[in-house]
């Protein structure tokens, strides 16, 4: 570096491939199109060829998890494990891949192993799970691509529930791993770790500090009732379910049920299965707030290089074992926490709790007993009092969650059940359990129901049919390329797949928006023809900009309407730029195949019983 450049006190951007202002620095609300060019083969180091179902198959399952097993109570002096074993870790690790999915748009979730990247690799509700993943890495490093790191990460906590004497119902592998950030979640509007101000009216600001869940003291804004935005799970921004000191780090637990009803609700489960999973989770583990946060460094994003992917670099004592900071919390639920047991509730109504801090500040509530049961995570000679977090007491002060958990206190053969038959759907979440009954009930149904020798379209009976409106945060052909990333399009396939709609004359009300052929209902290349046609003029009909009238330049004689959805395909550069090919002159048979591919790729996203159609091959022209 030159002297007078490194003098310089003004900071520069850097004036390398990528670098400088971007576009998106110059129109932060354009359109983006790159969430339809996310995972092709590109960016997958295996290649296009490479079969992970038929990869996983040929693994030799019981000797992984042999080797998980034996991992579990392998304590390393690097990052040495609580109470001798890994499992509430790694639980925890398992946990937080799939607790990320919600229900209202399907993402999110443990089926690309996501936690390997920005922003869960950073995320304040991850800390020390870059310590968890690498510890795993021998034994991925051992068994190759023949288990993925999606697949590892769930099964590596089912196999810490099993070693810790809960049995569960199995494991389905066939996760196939992405090797890039999945930039189409919406995780919120926030610019600040444990930020809600976004998602909630009158949310709080959040943590100024990195690896913490100490949020700055909450008061009651509404946090009874108030309404958490849409997509949205979490109640905060960087955490994978709720605050545990309570909302926005005020110690209520009637408040606290509340949220935890929202985004427990938001992953598909109900009352009885949120008090199973909280319950069963925290029969294991310790939480860790050994020290100040103020001690802790950046995250694993904000790292730097020598650091080779490790973050919150502790520099409290040790900065581990029993000096660990990670929620800031310091909480060890039952004196059996690497064995499965009731005793969760037995201590949640056995005594009354007062409000205390953690070492780090934390808000959290210990017993109000003399007797001290609880064991010491490294000192086996020291016992500790009980100690509960806020939505820990949510599941006894709140109504319908006492009923509950008194029934399981009863019936722990219940608890038991239930917290197994609500595990084992964690990763996928989306879907009911069927039993046997079920399964003989539905192939009676199946069997006298006759042949099907047509396969119809299951997907997208409404997608792209000029369906919906912008609403007040979001954009028509926002939504529309929204619901294309759902359906696994390109941004070519959305364009043929558009266009052909258009002329076959398929709009949900009937109406002529978009209709830009003068011979609707055959499949022709008009709609891109027209859309270009520079002697048409277009201008909105209403304020809202929503739909707009396109009329002969010289005459003023109308033409044809449109929706925003229509001429973002003229607007946009990127589309447009597609639109051009499919309105070329010899471009026509092109835009059948391309039209019949992707429909017939929509048609049979979820069939499983035919074969797949090929993406679109297109140019290096495009």
């Amino acid at each position: 570096m030159a002297e007078s450049e490194s003098k310089c006190p003004v900071h520069k951007l850097n004036n390398v491939g990528g670098g400088g202002t971007r576009n998106r620095d110059w129109w932060p609300n354009a359109l983006k199109l790159n969430i339809l060019r996310q995972h092709t083969d590109v960016t997958n180091p295996l290649g296009s060829d490479f079969d992970y179902a038929a990869a996983f198959n040929s693994l030799d399952y019981n000797a992984v998890k042999k080797d998980l097993k034996d991992l579990m109570t392998d304590s390393q002096d690097w990052w040495p494990a609580d109470f001798g074993h890994y499992g509430g870790l790694f639980v925890r690790m398992a946990w937080h891949s799939a607790g990320t999915y919600r229900v209202f748009d399907g993402r999110g979730g443990g089926g690309q192993g996501q936690q390997r990247f920005a922003p869960l690799n950073s995320w304040p509700d991850n800390v020390s799970l870059d310590k968890a993943r690498r510890l795993l890495w021998p034994i991925k490093q051992k068994y190759g691509n023949k288990i993925s790191w999606a697949d590892l990460l769930l099964l590596t906590g089912n196999v810490a529930l099993e070693s810790m004497d809960f049995k569960t119902f199995g494991f389905a592998g066939g996760r196939a791993d992405v090797w890039e950030a999945d930039e189409s979640v919406y995780w919120g509007g926030e610019t600040t770790w444990l930020g809600n101000d976004v998602r909630y009216s009158g949310g709080n600001k959040g943590d100024k500090g990195p690896g913490s869940l100490v949020t700055d003291e909450g008061h009651d804004k509404g946090t009874h009732t108030r309404d958490l935005q849409k997509p949205l799970g979490a109640a905060h921004m960087g955490l994978i379910y709720v605050n545990p000191e309570g909302p926005d780090g005020n110690p209520d637990p009637v408040a606290a049920a509340h949220d935890i009803r929202t985004t427990f609700g938001r992953m598909a489960m109900n009352d009885e299965e949120t008090v199973a999973l909280i319950a069963g989770g925290h029969s294991f583990g310790k939480t860790h707030g050994a020290g100040p946060n103020d001690k802790i460094g950046a995250e694993p994003e904000g790292a730097s290089l020598e650091a080779q992917g490790f973050g919150w670099q502790n520099g409290y004592k040790s900065g581990k074992g029993p000096d660990t900071i990670t929620s800031g919390l310091e909480v060890t639920w039952t004196a059996t926490p690497t064995k499965w047991s009731n005793k969760y509730f037995e201590y949640l109504f056995k005594y009354e709790w007062e409000l205390t801090k953690s070492p780090a500040g934390a808000n959290q509530w210990v017993a109000k007993t003399d007797d001290e049961i609880i064991p010491d995570a490294y000192d086996s000679s020291k016992k500790h009092r009980p100690t509960m977090l806020t939505t820990d007491l949510s599941m006894r002060f709140d109504p319908e969650y006492e009923k509950i958990s008194r029934r399981f206190l009863e019936n722990p053969d219940q608890f038991c059940r239930c917290f197994r038959s609500r595990l084992d759907p964690i990763p996928a979440v989306d879907h009911p359990l069927i039993d046997e009954s079920d399964i003989a009930a539905l192939k009676k149904e199946i069997l006298s129901s006759g042949p099907e020798p047509f396969a119809p379209p299951r997907a997208f009976c409404r997608r792209f049919r000029n369906y919906g409106h912008s609403t007040d945060r979001v954009k028509t052909e926002q939504f529309l390329v929204d619901r294309a990333h759902l359906l696994t399009l390109s941004a070519p396939e959305l364009t043929a797949l558009v266009g052909g709609l258009r002329v076959l004359n398929t709009n949900y009300d009937g109406s002529q928006h978009g209709v830009l052929t003068k011979r609707p209902g055959q499949l022709s290349n008009d709609f891109f023809v027209n859309l270009l046609d520079m002697s048409t003029a277009w201008k909105a009909t209403g304020s809202d900009d929503e739909l707009f009238e396109g009329s002969d330049r010289k005459t003023g004689d109308k033409r044809w309407t449109a929706t925003r959805a229509d001429l973002v395909f003229g607007s946009h550069a990127e589309l447009r730029a597609l639109a051009e090919v499919y309105g070329s002159a010899d471009a026509e048979k092109k835009f059948v195949n391309d039209f019949v591919a992707a429909w017939t790729k929509v048609s049979n996203l979820d069939r499983f019983d035919v074969k797949k159609a090929p993406a679109v091959k297109t140019s290096s022209r495009l």
